[in-house]
């Protein structure tokens, strides 16, 4: 029981990085789908414009 313990442990550890490393590329994501929407609409704005 103590070998599958550790390697619980050990999983969840593991899950624990690839979580955070999600979380990074999230964020990442969400700043380039920030910038994509300010540009959108300064290309609408500028559409509009012209």
């Amino acid at each position: 029981m103590t070998a599958v313990n550790s390697q619980l442990s050990t999983l969840n550890f593991q899950l624990s990085t690839v979580n955070s490393q999600l979380s990074t590329v999230n964020c990442q994501l969400s700043t380039v789908n920030c910038q994509l929407s300010t540009l959108n609409c300064q290309l609408a704005t500028a559409d509009k414009g012209g």
